[in-house]
């Protein structure tokens, strides 16, 4: 059993065709449309079998007659062995739906015993050719819904057509009215490297199918917004000085985009205020850091940028003594140590001193400053003090004692860059994290003696 199937007979557009068509008899009407004609064969066979068509495994239930959809006729031959020959011919319909479709046949027949047999032919697929009906033109790269895309990136234009075969694809851009030609191709696709704002505008697609009917639109358009933010500019500079108290600032962030974007402002990630322009005032030192302008454009993912500026605050150092080792009056002994601490903050660098009243009281400071963000906090260390009743120093010294008295705290301004700082004082202590320096104020210039107790 063979299936055969006419070969295909293709028409160029413009040339002459010449169709004789021949009515066996004289029907009603005449409908020339494209069919199908495949026949199948089995021969040499006893009794003769019955033969029918599948078309994606499904039985194709075909009259013997003559219609518009489809039919099939049988053939019946007896050769001069006394077998039976048998040929069966297929006339359907095509449509799009067949484009993929798979058809064979199916050869059937009786075997003693009452026992049937089957012999199935091979598959075979349509290669149909037919007209566009309807042209798609999309973005393929990420876009948004607005036809958005952001500068930069690379833009692909999809075009395609539902006619077989597959038709030239010609893309455009409209530029005042006029076709700019960009490519023609058969792969139906654009690619735009690396776009940036001067292409925005209207593109499109052609589809050269030439056998279309006259009614379908083979030309689609669509528009491409190219998006774009460029660097935020602040009415500061990159550190903005105020004093304690002062009055208001307002600080504006310009931003040049498309579309417009979303401004705001935030403080240690904190959120503080929306829209171009931040005001601030009542001054303090926890007013000092760095204030960040944030813009993003939410048509568009992935869009955004910031800029930032730092808030310096000056005046007079905040000030405030703690003692590190608090205990219940009379319970320090005679040969401990004392560590007391006193810490200020502000901008410039505080300079913290230590004294006692009525003179100089032979006590070693140890000061230390760490660069901690914008303000400063210098911590000092009033350290090896002994006490027996009031407060003293060392045991022993070579020259000097100290007076009596409690200590007394000072400080001054200095110009040095803005810190902050721990100390950790006491015996042979040592500062953590930054630079440290021992101060004897016992006279000017004196140390403290090598036999006396070091602290």
């Amino acid at each position: 059993m063979h299936v055969s199937v006419p070969p295909l007979v293709e028409v160029m557009r413009g040339e002459q065709v010449t169709l004789n068509c021949t009515p066996s008899s004289k029907p009603d009407h005449f409908v020339l449309e494209w069919f199908l004609v495949a026949t199948c064969s089995s021969r040499n066979g006893n009794p003769a079998p019955q033969i029918s068509w599948y078309r994606n495994g499904r039985l194709l239930e075909l009259p013997t007659e003559m219609n518009e959809d489809g039919y099939m006729t049988l053939r019946t031959v007896r050769e001069a062995s006394g077998l039976l020959s048998l040929s069966s011919t297929l006339y359907l319909r095509v449509r799009k739906a067949d484009r993929s479709a798979s058809f064979h046949c199916v050869a059937q027949y009786r075997l003693p015993g009452d026992r049937h047999g089957r012999l199935d032919s091979p598959a075979f697929n349509l290669t149909l050719h037919y007209p566009t009906e309807h042209v798609h033109l999309w973005v393929g790269s990420p876009s948004t819904t607005e036809g958005w895309v952001r500068e930069g990136d690379s833009v692909q234009l999809l075009c395609q057509g539902d006619g077989s075969p597959n038709p030239e694809y010609t893309f455009f851009r409209l530029q005042d009215r006029q076709e700019e030609v960009l490519s023609t191709n058969l792969e139906g696709k654009l690619t735009l490297e690396g776009v940036n704002r001067s292409q925005s505008g209207t593109y499109g697609c052609r589809v050269e199918d030439f056998d279309a009917a006259e009614d379908v639109v083979l030309t689609r358009t669509l528009g491409v917004n190219v998006s774009y933010l460029d660097p935020l500019e602040l009415s500061v500079g990159k550190e903005l000085s105020v004093f304690l108290n002062s009055s208001r600032v307002a600080v504006t962030c310009s931003a040049r985009a498309q579309p417009a974007p979303s401004l705001r402002w935030t403080k240690d990630s904190v959120p503080l205020e929306d829209g171009p322009t931040l005001s601030l005032g009542s001054f303090t030192f926890d007013s000092a850091g760095t204030y960040v302008c944030e813009a993003s454009v939410p048509s568009v993912p992935l869009l955004s940028r910031t800029q930032s500026f730092r808030l310096l605050v000056q005046g007079s150092p905040e000030l405030r003594a703690k003692e590190l080792e608090p205990r219940a009056e009379g319970s320090w002994t005679e040969g401990e140590d004392v560590e007391l601490t006193c810490a200020a903050r502000g901008y410039p660098e505080p300079e913290l001193t230590w004294s006692q009243p009525g003179g100089s009281a032979g006590v070693a400071v140890m000061a230390v400053a760490v660069s901690v963000g914008l303000l400063l906090l210098v911590v000092a260390a009033f350290y090896c003090m002994r006490r027996k009743g009031r407060p003293g120093c060392c045991h022993r010294r070579e020259k000097g004692t100290p007076p009596p008295g409690e200590p007394e705290l000072s400080h001054s301004g200095s110009e040095r860059p803005e810190q902050t700082d721990l100390l950790m004082g006491g015996s042979g202590a040592r500062a953590q994290g930054g630079s440290g320096a021992f101060r004897d104020e016992v006279g000017e210039g004196q140390a403290l003696g090598t036999g006396g107790r070091q602290c």
